[in-house]
C-alpha cells in the first residue's frame, strides 16, 4: 500500500489568498444608496470617501432605529461626515456631511439628539 501525499502549490495558495482579500476589501467599501445620493448629492460621496479612505473616528448606536452613525474626520480639517447604517445587515442607509458641527463634541451633541448612544 502506498501512502498518497496532498500537494498544494504555493502559488495557488497566493492566488487564493489575494483573491479572498480583494473580495473582503471591496465588501468593506462604503458605497451611497439612492436616497443618499439623491438627498444629498456630491456630499454623500464625500461622506463615503472619508470612510473609505480615512476610516471611523468614532461610532454610536440607536438601539431604537437598530441602525449604526459612523463618523468621520477628514484630516486637518473641521469637516465631519456621517454615514448611517444598518446594524443587522451593513448596509448605508444614508450619508451626508454636516457642514456647521466643527467639533466631535458637536457631532456627538447632535447624534445623541437623534437616539443615538
Amino acid at each position: 500500500m502506498t501512502a498518497s501525499r496532498s500537494f498544494i502549490s504555493p502559488f495557488g495558495f497566493i492566488f487564493v489568498a489575494l483573491l479572498v482579500f480583494a473580495f473582503g476589501w471591496v465588501a468593506l467599501q462604503v458605497v451611497p444608496n439612492d436616497h443618499a445620493i439623491e438627498r444629498h448629492g456630491a456630499l454623500a460621496e464625500e461622506a463615503a470617501n472619508c470612510i473609505n479612505d480615512n476610516g471611523v473616528a468614532f461610532s454610536m448606536q440607536n438601539p431604537t432605529s437598530n441602525r449604526v452613525a459612523e463618523v468621520c474626520n477628514e484630516p486637518g480639517t473641521s469637516k465631519w461626515f456621517i454615514v448611517i447604517v444598518c446594524a443587522v445587515t451593513g448596509a448605508v442607509i444614508t450619508c451626508f456631511k454636516k457642514d456647521k458641527l466643527k467639533r466631535r463634541e458637536q457631532v456627538e451633541r447632535y447624534l445623541s439628539n437623534g437616539g443615538y448612544q
